[in-house]
């Protein structure tokens, strides 16, 4: 009774309280770092008010909290509210940690140093744990507030004798498996079960590192109120939270400095690039909205917050201000280029963004970059010589805001085919504009260099038959190139706007093929579908898993066997970074429940445009009439056709499109 006592009498007799971000302020200096003997300042990491805030509302008895590395995570989700708690309110702390001998490490390293550059620094024992090296156990400050450390390890007793208000739980992961001699399930819940007797007035803080998605920090969050931050995009005006697919331009860099220099955040509504100015002006406006909220461009917020009592909160690299977007390109560089890619990987994921790993599963097909890049053509074709044999060219054009790529491939109707040219064009976002610079991409992709068209041994150049144009980014400006290429009699017909859809996190959203025509659905194709989304407007939808499964098969297949890819002899450089790009993901089987197991493609590395260039050329070959079944063409023309001719798609009103 005495502890309920204490409890009531602080909360009842004592003065108001300060909160806890102004009581942070007032009194925490930084004991470290590039502000180490400053006060703590909330302004320097807006989204530290908004955690602040989020405790002090004590509208959630729970609270689960991840953030990157080097954020300042520790100080202001570990150190500060347990201080806090013992300083300021004079209550009883319990400090959760996984293993015993960590403790003395979290007094030593973290807890001690902000003590002794306080006012605090009086109120430490003078004698017994705490006041010399060694294990800590309990720490009983001067004002009457204990400290108590409860770790994973150890048998039950060590959790069952205390009873706190606060639990203050580090790296919770470390607490997912239970104690070798422990009779019960779960160390974190026979640390919350010291709080119950506090009832609602108890507060419990788990602060971890997401690890993986099993983990129990990502597992917490996901069923918590699952908030995020969205702050005013400095262009468009939207609220908006960039996530790492958004942080782009160093993908294709020469070397790191140039991937530094090209790196940035992107708006997720408009795709404008901001500066690390404009990130940190945009960030002093955040603000904090809660599963199943929206907030409009005025910043009403409307949607009720979940039923929960465990806030879940979670702050990325875009809100950390001590995170250049330079460093950031660059260490992205790095981590598709390291020795071990899928431990950087997981570092990144991690350490920056704090979002959980996902190890890859059991390929379908194994691709390995360095083989691939050996598959040169067998008949020693060079770059843009289209082989004997070959009847079809299709291009895949990948778009992005810095740079388009495209893959050129001849085919012959078994499937067969060959990577005839390839490469990048910048995209002059920063100086006209998205919109305008990308629309400025693609007509130079037209006119300089498919225009010139590619030559067989004996034959004179022939311009591509189909291509298919990522408009997955800015629709706007690769709709209005290919409706615009559409009035060009050379050109009618080929160019087509296309966007991948799959069971991924890299795709926008799952496809489903139609069952047939309807006034929208103009075309069904194997593994894509034609849909009108708007007058004069055509969409070519496509199966991003099937194609890319299609290209992995080519590229799997001995190269001197029908139905294999294999590329062009190089004479400036090697394949590799084209290779990269082809095995920046893997097929892998999934469970989903409701469903069974699945095959999903998994992004490895970001660095996939070729990638997905040669999705998109595959489906123009299967579109124009590679059938590898027969061997032949799907709809054979006769004599007096052409080989290849877009099949009739009718619009609405019984015309046919592609000549109206």
């Amino acid at each position: 009774m005495a502890i309920e006592a204490k409890f009531l009498l602080t909360h009842c007799l004592a003065p108001p309280f300060r909160r806890m971000g102004v009581w942070a302020e007032e009194e925490v200096e930084i004991p470290s770092g590039p502000y180490e003997g400053q006060k703590y300042r909330l302004s320097r990491k807006p989204a530290s008010r908004l955690w602040f805030d989020a405790l002090d509302s004590r509208k959630w008895r729970r609270h689960v909290v991840t953030g990157p590395s080097q954020s300042g995570k520790s100080l202001e989700c570990f150190v500060i509210p347990t201080l806090y708690c013992l300083f300021e309110l004079r209550e009883d702390v319990i400090c959760g940690v996984p293993q015993r001998r960590m403790a003395a490490r979290k007094w030593a390293d973290d807890l001690l140093p902000v003590i002794v550059r306080s006012r605090y620094r009086d109120l430490l024992p003078s004698q017994g744990a705490g006041s010399r090296g060694g294990e800590v156990d309990e720490v009983r400050f001067r004002n009457g507030a204990t400290l108590k450390f409860m770790s994973g390890g150890g048998d039950d007793k060590s959790r069952a004798g205390d009873t706190a208000p606060n639990l203050v739980v580090t790296e919770t992961d470390g607490l997912d498996t239970p104690s070798s001699t422990s009779r019960e399930a779960d160390p974190l819940k026979q640390m919350e079960a010291r709080t119950l007797s506090f009832d609602d007035g108890a507060r419990i803080i788990l602060e971890c590192t997401v690890s993986t998605e099993e983990g129990r920090t990502w597992q917490e969050y996901q069923g918590s109120t699952c908030s995020k931050i969205v702050r005013p995009c400095p262009k468009c005006g939207e609220w908006v939270t960039p996530e790492r697919e958004h942080f782009v331009g160093w993908e294709d860099a020469r070397d790191e400095i140039e991937a530094g220099d090209l790196a940035a955040f992107s708006c997720p509504s408009c795709g404008e690039f901001w500066t690390d100015e404009e990130r940190f002006a945009a960030n002093d406006a955040c603000r904090l909205i809660h599963r199943g909220q929206r907030i409009n461009r005025d910043g009403l917020v409307s949607g009720d917050e979940p039923q929960t009592r465990t806030l879940g909160f979670r702050w990325s690299v875009v809100d950390n201000p001590f995170r250049s977007s330079r460093m950031l390109g660059q260490l992205e560089w790095k981590a598709v280029r390291a020795k071990n890619p899928e431990n950087a990987e997981k570092e990144l994921l991690q350490f920056q963004y704090a979002m959980p790993f996902k190890p890859p599963e059991v390929d379908e097909v194994h691709l390995d970059a360095d083989v691939l890049a050996e598959r040169f053509g067998l008949d020693r074709t060079r770059r843009g010589i289209v082989p004997e044999g070959f009847e079809l060219i299709t291009v895949g054009v990948d778009v992005g805001g810095k740079r388009l790529h495209y893959v050129v491939i001849a085919w012959r109707f078994d499937g067969t085919c060959r990577i005839v040219d390839y490469g990048e064009l910048s995209v002059y976002s920063a100086k006209l504009g998205a919109e305008r610079a990308i629309l400025a991409a693609l007509q130079y992709l037209r006119d300089e260099v498919l225009a010139r068209g590619y030559p067989g041994p004996r034959e004179e150049a022939r311009p591509p038959d189909q291509v298919w144009i990522d408009a997955g980014w800015k629709p706007e400006a690769v709709h209005r190139f290919c409706q615009e290429s559409q009035r060009l009699d050379d050109w009618r017909g080929v160019f087509r706007a296309c966007v991948g859809r799959g069971k991924g996190r890299q795709y926008g959203g799952s496809y489903s093929a139609p069952k047939g025509k309807d006034k929208k659905t103009l075309y069904v194709g194997d593994g894509f579908f034609f849909s009108l989304t708007a007058p004069g407007r055509v969409l070519a939808i496509l199966d991003a898993d099937h194609w890319k499964s299609f290209v992995h098969q080519r590229l799997a297949t001995a190269s001197d066997q029908p139905g294999a890819m294999t590329l062009f002899v190089p004479s400036d450089k090697d394949h590799k970074a084209l290779c990269r790009h082809l095995t920046a993901e893997k097929e892998a089987r999934e469970f989903v429940e409701g469903v069974g197991e699945v095959k999903v493609w998994i992004a490895v590395s970001r660095t996939n445009h070729y990638l997905d260039a040669v999705a998109y050329s595959a489906a123009g070959a299967g579109f124009a009439g590679v059938d590898l079944i027969t061997g032949g063409v799907q709809d054979a023309p006769t004599d007096n056709e052409p080989k290849i001719s877009a099949p009739r798609i009718e619009t609405p009103d019984g015309r046919n499109f592609w000549t109206t």
